[in-house]
């Protein structure tokens, strides 16, 4: 979702999360 926003940051707070 907010991923996208972040961009490389989101994936990896996205497979922390």
């Amino acid at each position: 979702m907010k991923e996208r926003k972040f961009g490389s940051t989101g994936v990896c707070l996205n497979l922390m999360n």
